[in-house]
């Protein structure tokens, strides 16, 4: 198989992009908690690569610039009994990706932290699999009534540049709740003028 095309559903990595990057997982924010999650089939996206490019391309890009690819993830968990539990013995990065990334959203005014998003992306990159093997495979994920958030870009450049980006933006209703966890509508947090 080493030789064909493997489905690939994660985001880019945008050099650019001054915020963490993690292309293979999407955040689920509800009423009581927030968390990692995998889209399965409603990845925003889907195209064909090479083995080694799908194998070794960054996958992850903590706020310190450290990179795990698809092979990091899946050998580190591969040797850490089944994946059951981490041991940072074995690579800082893995252990380290639920603060690294630095997401985290309030509910109730109180913080919560997404925690690893590493069994989301393992579940993404073995969906990513089944679909290389069987292009009738299909899964439709099933996380209920959230808010799910993609990629966020933090990127300075020309307002030319900017204009290009925005098409990727998240566009928020002014009355909506702001999707920063904050329980405040959007008007009235992120979306004031200032």
């Amino acid at each position: 198989m080493k030789g064909g095309k493997f489905i690939d559903t994660a985001d880019a990595f945008n050099p650019s992009n001054m915020a963490p990057h993690g292309g293979l997982v999407y955040m689920a924010l509800d009423a009581s908690r927030a968390r990692y999650i995998a889209l399965l089939d409603n990845a925003s996206k889907i195209t064909l690569k090479d083995f080694e490019s799908w194998w070794n391309d960054p996958v992850f890009v903590d706020k310190n610039g450290q990179k795990l690819t698809r092979q990091n993830l899946v050998l580190i968990a591969a040797n850490q009994a089944g994946g059951a539990h981490v041991d940072p013995a074995i690579d800082s990065r893995y252990a380290k990706l639920d603060t690294s990334l630095g997401h985290h959203a309030f509910i109730d005014n109180v913080k919560q932290e997404l925690g690893n998003p590493s069994r989301a992306a393992i579940r993404q990159i073995a969906h990513e699999v089944l679909k290389t093997l069987d292009p009738t495979y299909s899964k439709k994920p099933n996380h209920g009534p959230a808010l799910i958030m993609g990629q966020i870009s933090l990127t300075v450049g020309s307002p030319a540049s900017r204009a290009a980006n925005q098409q990727s933006t998240l566009r928020v209703g002014r009355n909506a709740l702001c999707p920063c966890g904050s329980g405040i509508k959007y008007k009235k947090c992120h979306g004031r003028p200032f």
